[in-house]
């Protein structure tokens, strides 16, 4: 055995690291380009994009060219510019009715995915146990496994309105739990959080000592008025939220966002953060203030977008036979997992045990490409960040979509045939 092998880190797999499961996006890729080879004439139908489908406002553009060449900025960025932080608060109480100040309650962060990686490190021990629910982006419970802490899931059910249920939690693990993460608008389910919610949750994070962790990613995006847990009477004592100028300002590849919050854990953070990076670089810093500062024109028309997409997808599946659940925020729209698939002759043709399986059979046959979520049941996740620059070009892609899908019928009958 290549001795380089044995030195990788126990957390991993040590030198078994590469024969664990493969990441899921990385599984859809690979399906991706067999039907690619398998299809050279159909063009791919692409609703696994978890990213948006335009580049950053022109104003935002602009804004990055100028800061570009300010000599000032060329420096590390450490804990973030003192101008970006001021932003970020007006921001916060622009949108959400949220104070907050600027120096000791707002960290700027490369990203929601390092952030979360950043709360991880800073806040778990060894045998800390997190409540997280599932589905669920993977990054923070992930990396709680891989500091020696335990994970208690939440299901996410249509019948509990993809809210987590705490009463689920033993009575005696809730004094233990440390920490508590949410993500509303929810990828991938599209719920939204009530205020009425929020303040549950605050509730049980007094009562049981419980840290709330907030990775609101898609908060700009929600379809009714904008809510920040932190709005809520009480929330930061015990909350911290994460937010991003990815989903909201087309800036994905920017790599920016910021943790706000409780003052203790802002703090805690920054220290983590000093042995972390360096800090985004200002002028990106300069170009999303700008964005910030022009949130009511730019985020409005990335909603329209949106919901006008969404609302176009739901008949087209319905009429097929998908079970769906409207979004209520976000760009995702989530269906269960169909688990048998009937011609025009009433021939079942294709049966499922899984969503994984799913997917498979609409990449092989139709090119579709969809993102399957089997933690918590067989679903399906379609997002409507495919690239169709003007509406005519989404209104051919949606037609393309109905062709492909109507031949068929997609039920129910889950008695599903083992793997």
């Amino acid at each position: 055995m290549n001795w380089i092998r044995r030195k990788i880190a126990s957390r991993l797999g040590g030198s078994q690291f590469d024969k664990s499961d493969e990441y899921k996006f990385e599984i859809i890729q690979k399906l991706k380009e067999q039907a690619k080879r398998q299809h050279p004439h159909l063009s791919c139908l692409d609703f696994g994009i978890g990213e948006p489908d335009m580049c950053a406002h022109p104003c935002v553009i602009e804004s990055l060219r100028e800061a570009c060449e300010k000599y000032e900025y060329r420096g590390y960025a450490n804990n973030g510019a003192d101008f970006f932080k001021v932003a970020v608060a007006h921001y916060m109480q622009k949108t959400f009715k949220v104070t907050l100040h600027a120096s000791d309650e707002i960290l700027p962060i490369l990203g929601i995915k390092s952030g979360l990686t950043l709360l991880a490190g800073t806040l778990i021990n060894p045998n800390d146990l997190v409540a997280c629910p599932t589905p669920s982006y993977p990054v923070f419970p992930t990396q709680t496994q891989y500091l020696g802490g335990q994970v208690f899931t939440l299901p996410l059910l249509p019948e509990n309105n993809f809210l987590p249920e705490f009463e689920q939690i033993p009575g005696n693990l809730r004094h233990n739990i440390k920490c508590c993460l949410l993500n509303y608008p929810n990828n991938p389910t599209g719920a939204s959080a009530s205020r009425k919610f929020f303040e549950t949750v605050i509730e049980w994070a007094q009562r049981y000592q419980w840290i709330v962790i907030h990775d609101a990613a898609y908060a700009a995006l929600n379809f009714d008025a904008p809510l920040s847990i932190l709005s809520i009477p009480g929330a930061k004592s015990c909350s911290v939220e994460l937010h991003s100028m990815s989903k909201g300002f087309n800036m994905t590849g920017w790599r920016l966002g910021w943790i706000c919050g409780n003052e203790t854990i802002i703090k805690a953070c920054t220290k983590f953060k000093n042995n972390s990076d360096a800090g985004q670089y200002l002028a990106i810093q300069y170009a999303a203030t700008t964005a910030l500062q022009r949130a009511d024109q730019i985020v409005p028309i990335n909603v329209k977008r949106y919901q006008r997409r969404i609302q176009k997808l739901l008949p087209i599946l319905k009429q097929v036979g998908f079970q769906v659940y409207a979004p209520q925020g976000g760009f995702f729209v989530y269906t269960r997992a169909p688990n048998e698939i009937f011609d025009t002759s009433g021939q079942c043709i294709a049966n499922f045990f899984n969503a994984l399986a799913c997917t498979r059979w609409l990449l092989e046959h139709l090119n579709i490409v969809t993102i399957p979520w089997d933690e918590c049941g067989p679903f399906l996740r379609f997002s409507v960040t495919f690239e169709a620059p003007s509406i005519e070009q989404e209104d051919a892609f949606f037609f393309q979509l109905t062709q492909r899908l109507s031949p068929y019928r997609f039920e129910y009958h889950w008695n599903a045939p083992k793997a």
